[in-house]
């Protein structure tokens, strides 16, 4: 398991408010690394996603000093969690001993749960509520693919909401969209919430966001693909040399 690191950009400025780690396979004589969607069902056939999840998160700590000394003192590490950790009452205390142990900040450590995992049992509420008691940000994935209660959304513990690329595509011309999208815009600058459009992909969508929010982080191919690190700092330093 390799981690690959996309990066998030604040809309305005066009830094780089932090990375979120992906998990690929990479096979020697293989160009082209594997996608979690063919192997990740798999992998919960056989109860491997935990493992899996493991893998990617230590090798991604290990990274992270090396990704704060290229990227800023003040990137994130954005990770994402199972199902099955969201409610196992021990992780908590596990993933933050892990993160102790290595000085880091909990509060430069991401955790994102998708939407539709997110609200499903007292446990997993409770655990929530124990990473944030930690320290760790916790960022809300996929919003919109659910439409979660923006009454529970507003009494949970995030501090980051990412928008399902559903919302972002078309965005420019998609009136639905562009409505639901203002009204959350309105919801995190009220909350202090973080807001991520995810999945972007068409310059048109970009300059529709650039032009109507200034409190928006961006996410997808269009600012970068994910990336093995090495990489991914090429990229970087051709990016803050390009012209805004």
């Amino acid at each position: 398991i390799t981690p690959y690191y996309q990066p998030k950009v604040d809309i305005r400025s066009h830094k780089v408010k932090g990375v979120e780690v992906l998990a690929r396979i990479c096979k020697p004589g293989i160009p082209k690394a594997i996608l979690p969607g063919q192997f990740i069902p798999t992998a919960m056939q056989y109860d491997l996603l935990n493992n899996i999840t493991r893998q990617i998160l230590e090798k991604s700590l290990d990274d992270l000093p090396i990704l704060i000394k290229e990227l800023g003192h003040k990137v994130k590490l954005s990770v994402n969690l199972s199902p099955s950790q969201l409610v196992d009452p021990n992780y908590p205390d596990v993933l933050s001993e892990s993160v102790s142990s290595r000085g880091i900040d909990k509060s430069q450590l991401v955790l994102e749960i998708t939407e539709e995992f997110a609200l499903k049992s007292t446990d997993q509420l409770e655990s929530l509520n124990r990473f944030r008691i930690r320290g760790f940000v916790l960022s809300l994935d996929d919003f919109g693919t659910g439409f979660t209660n923006l009454q529970q959304l507003r009494s949970l513990p995030f501090t980051e909401v990412k928008i399902d690329r559903s919302l972002i595509t078309d965005i420019h011309c998609d009136q639905f969209n562009q409505v639901v999208v203002t009204s959350l815009a309105d919801i995190s600058s009220t909350l202090d919430v973080t807001l991520i459009a995810e999945g972007m992909e068409a310059i048109e969508d970009l300059n529709y966001l650039e032009n109507n929010y200034s409190n928006m982080h961006i996410q997808g191919f269009l600012i970068c693909t994910p990336r093995p690190i090495d990489n991914l700092f090429r990229w970087y330093h051709s990016w803050i040399k390009a012209p805004n």
